[in-house]
C-alpha cells in the first residue's frame, strides 16, 4: 500500500481507507482535531470548492470514515478515525465557495437516542460491556466489583449514562477506532515533554484554593441494616506532580482552615459505593487546584488523557500534567495543538454531581402501574412500571410508604398488580423508589362515588374496603354516625351506631364465643333476651340461675328437671306449690317426714 499523502509536513487523510486524492489536499483550508477525556471526539476539514465539486462529490457522503494522523519523528500517530456526520457549504465573497466536513469518532453512535431500560445484577463494567455489544463495538474495561441489584438507564442515551456510571468510581469513558474504553487512566506510562519558548508557546496557568477541601463525606442509609453509611475520602487521585509541593487540599487548609465537602444527597447502598463516590468527587475537586491552558507547536502525541511534562515554567508549575482536552489545528499558518490541563473546566460540586450521576435535577414524582408484588425478601415491596418512560421496563424492588410502618406494626396495604401508583425517588435517583399511595382513574374506580360520601362539602363516608368486598365503613354523617363492618357477602356484618347508642351484630350463620378464661354477658340496667329454635345451656361443673326478683321457668310443652344424684326443691320462708290435673310424685309413692 503506498504510503498517506502528505498534506502538510506532519498531517495525513484518509477517507474509507483511501489516502486522500492530491485535489483534496490542494483543497484543504484547514484540519482540527478536538479531542477530549469527557466528550467524543470531533474533527472538522475545511475545504475550497470553487467548482462546487467537493459539495455533491460521494467521496464526501454522511458516514465516510475519516482517518486523520500525523507523523511524531519517524512514526505515525493517528489523531482520530472517525465519520462524516454533517456537511456545510459555505458561500463568501472573500474564500468563494466552500465546505465544512464535520464529524465525530464512533462514540457519537452512542449519543444518537435516548433509552430506557435496565440492567439486573451486573457490575459497572458489566453494564459497559453490555453497551458496547450493543453499539457493535469491541470492549476494553477495568473490572469493577460491586454488583448492582437494578440500574434503570432512565431516558439517557448510552454515552450520558456510561459517563455517569464511570464517573461515579473515577472511571473515564472513550472510543478509539471500534473499541469503547471503560476503565481509570493510567497513573504512568509515556510522557510528552514540552519547555517554555522551545515547543511551548503559551501556558496560562491558575492555581487556586476554590472547591479545595480537606475531606469528602458521602452519607447515605442502609435500610437493610438500619444504619448509616458514611464513605470518606482525602488525597485526591490523578493531580499534577508539579514543583508546588502540596496538593490544593494541604494548600487550603494551611491558608484558611479545615473544610469538608458533605454529600448527603447522592443515595449509595453500600460502603464501597459510598468509598467510590467520596473518592471520585475528591478527584475532581482536587484536579481543580491547578488548571491551565495552552498552545505548543504541532504534537500528535498531545492527546487527551495523555501525560506532558512542562519544563521552563519556574519551580513551582514546572512538572507533569494530565491533559484533558487538546484541540489539533492545522491551517495556512501550520499546525499548532492547543490543550488544557487539570480539571474539565466544571466549578461547582453540583456541575460535577450533576455529571457524576447523569441527571442535574433528578426525577420528580411518577405515574406507576405495579407489575410485582412478591417480594423475595418479605418486605413488603413491589416492582413497577413507569409508563412515562417505557412501558416495559420493570423498576428495581420499590418500599411502600405506609402509617405507622416500623418494627412488625403499621397498616399493611400492599398494592395489587396492575394497581395504578405514584412513585417517587429519593433525592431524585430514579434506582430509589418508594411508593407513596394508589391512586383511582375511570377504571380504577374507588369503593363508592363522590355522589354517595359527601353532602354539602362534608364527608359522610370513610371507606376502606379490600379487593373481594369485606368494608370497613367509618359514619360522618350527623344524627346518623356509626361504624360498619362488612363482609364481601353483605350479610354478616357489625354496626356499632354512635347516635342511638347500640350495637348490631348480623351473621347469616352461626356465630361462636370462645375463650380460655370467663365470658362475661351483663347489662347495667337493661333486659338480655336469648331467642332462637332451641336453647341449650351446657356446664362441665356447676350450673346456677339466682334472681334477685321472680324466677320462672315456663314451657308450653312437657318440661323437665331431672338430677341423678338428687334433686332439692326449697323455700326457706313460704310453701312449696305443685299443681296440674294430676300429681304424680315418685310414681304414686309419697314419703313426707
Amino acid at each position: 500500500m503506498p504510503s498517506p499523502t502528505q498534506l502538510a509536513p506532519r498531517i495525513y487523510l484518509k477517507f474509507n481507507g483511501n489516502n486522500a486524492s492530491e485535489q483534496v489536499t490542494d483543497a484543504i483550508i484547514s484540519v482540527e482535531v478536538d479531542d477530549s477525556l469527557t466528550l467524543p471526539d470531533m474533527f472538522a476539514v475545511h475545504l475550497r470548492d470553487p467548482n462546487l465539486r467537493w459539495i455533491d462529490d460521494d467521496t464526501f457522503a454522511v458516514g465516510t470514515t475519516v482517518e486523520i494522523s500525523s507523523r511524531d519523528g519517524s512514526s505515525e500517530v493517528t489523531l482520530l478515525k472517525g465519520e462524516i456526520t454533517a456537511i456545510e457549504p459555505r458561500m463568501n465573497s472573500t474564500l468563494g465557495p466552500t465546505v465544512l466536513l464535520r464529524g465525530y469518532d464512533k462514540a457519537h453512535r452512542l449519543n444518537r437516542d435516548r433509552k430506557t431500560r435496565s440492567f439486573l445484577q451486573m457490575t459497572d463494567s458489566d453494564i459497559a460491556s453490555r453497551i458496547a455489544q450493543d453499539a457493535s463495538l469491541r470492549i476494553q474495561s477495568d473490572s469493577t466489583q460491586q454488583v448492582h441489584e437494578h440500574v434503570i438507564q432512565d431516558n439517557q442515551t448510552d454515552w450520558e449514562f456510561l459517563v455517569s456510571r464511570a464517573r461515579r468510581v473515577g472511571f473515564r469513558v472513550y472510543v478509539e477506532d471500534d473499541t469503547l474504553h471503560f476503565k481509570q487512566l493510567p497513573s504512568s506510562g509515556s510522557q510528552v515533554t514540552l519547555e517554555w519558548a522551545v515547543d511551548l508557546l503559551e501556558f496560562n496557568a491558575r492555581l487556586t484554593t476554590a472547591q479545595q477541601v480537606s475531606e469528602v463525606v458521602v452519607q447515605g442509609w442502609d435500610p437493610a441494616n438500619q444504619q448509616q453509611i458514611v464513605g470518606r475520602a482525602t488525597q485526591p487521585n490523578d493531580t499534577p506532580q508539579i514543583g508546588q509541593n502540596q496538593q490544593g487540599p494541604a494548600v487550603a487548609q494551611q491558608a484558611f482552615g479545615q473544610a469538608r465537602e458533605i454529600i448527603v444527597d447522592r443515595p449509595v447502598v453500600t460502603q464501597a459505593e459510598a468509598d467510590a463516590l467520596a473518592q471520585a468527587i475528591c478527584d475532581e475537586l482536587g484536579q481543580g487546584f491547578v488548571e491551565a491552558d495552552c498552545v505548543s507547536l504541532g504534537n500528535p502525541a498531545v492527546q487527551a488523557g495523555a501525560l506532558v511534562t512542562l519544563q521552563g515554567l519556574g519551580t513551582r508549575f514546572s512538572g507533569t500534567y494530565r491533559v484533558m482536552h487538546a484541540l489539533h489545528r492545522y491551517d495556512a499558518t501550520g499546525y499548532k495543538t492547543e490543550f488544557t490541563l487539570g480539571s474539565p473546566h466544571i466549578s461547582t460540586i453540583g456541575e460535577i454531581l450533576s455529571t457524576i450521576t447523569g441527571k442535574e435535577d433528578g426525577w420528580g414524582p411518577m405515574l406507576g402501574v405495579v407489575t410485582n408484588n412478591s417480594d423475595p425478601d418479605d418486605l413488603g415491596r413491589v416492582k413497577v412500571k413507569l409508563p412515562c418512560l417505557k412501558s416495559d421496563i420493570e423498576s428495581t424492588w420499590a418500599r411502600l410508604v405506609s402509617p405507622g410502618a416500623g418494627a412488625t406494626r403499621g397498616m399493611q396495604f400492599i398494592p395489587e398488580v396492575n394497581d395504578e401508583v405514584l412513585v417517587l425517588f429519593e433525592h431524585g435517583d430514579i434506582n430509589r423508589p418508594l411508593v407513596l399511595g394508589g391512586l383511582w382513574s375511570q377504571n380504577l374506580n374507588p369503593p363508592k362515588p363522590n355522589s354517595q360520601c359527601i353532602s354539602g362539602g362534608n364527608v359522610n363516608e370513610r371507606i376502606i374496603q379490600s379487593r373481594s368486598g369485606h368494608v370497613i365503613i367509618l359514619g360522618d354523617e350527623q344524627g346518623k354516625e356509626m361504624i360498619t363492618i362488612r363482609d364481601k357477602t353483605g350479610k354478616n356484618e357489625v354496626i356499632i351506631d354512635s347516635a342511638q347508642n347500640t350495637m348490631t351484630v348480623k351473621c347469616e350463620k352461626d356465630i361462636t364465643v370462645e375463650a380460655k378464661g370467663k365470658v362475661n354477658v351483663k347489662s347495667a340496667g337493661g333486659d338480655i333476651a336469648f331467642e332462637g329454635n332451641n336453647l341449650e345451656i351446657k356446664a362441665r361443673q356447676n350450673f346456677k340461675v339466682q334472681a334477685t326478683g321472680s324466677c320462672e321457668i315456663k314451657s308450653t310443652q312437657s318440661c323437665t328437671v331431672e338430677g341423678t344424684s338428687g334433686l332439692t326443691l326449697k323455700n326457706a320462708a313460704a310453701q312449696i306449690a305443685l299443681s296440674g290435673p294430676t300429681v304424680n310424685v315418685n310414681n304414686g309413692a309419697l314419703e313426707v317426714t
